[in-house]
């Protein structure tokens, strides 16, 4: 690849405007998006895999206890908290 690229900075050199740079050009950019999309499954063959254990869902029917009055405020009301105001102290 590294030679190719050579190649190809030499023909872009010689001439740019000719039809065997714009065919070179093509091909290059090809070639180059093989090859790193063969490095991209590379890394990801070599890449750690790390096991998710996943949680269970499981049915709260207490609320937490929160020490702030605000955050308890926020929470027993959630979505209506446009229609409410509140108070400062």
């Amino acid at each position: 690849m590294e030679q190719a690229k050579i190649r190809f900075d030499i023909l872009r050199e010689l001439a740019p405007d000719s039809e065997d740079f714009k065919q070179a050009e093509e091909y290059f950019r090809i070639v180059k998006m093989k090859t790193d999309f063969a490095k991209t499954l590379a890394f990801k063959e070599e890449a750690i895999k790390v096991k998710v254990n996943k949680t269970a869902l499981t049915d709260i029917k207490t609320p937490p206890e929160f020490t702030h009055k605000e955050i308890s405020f926020l929470y027993e009301n959630g979505k209506k908290y446009k229609n409410c105001c509140m108070r400062k102290e």
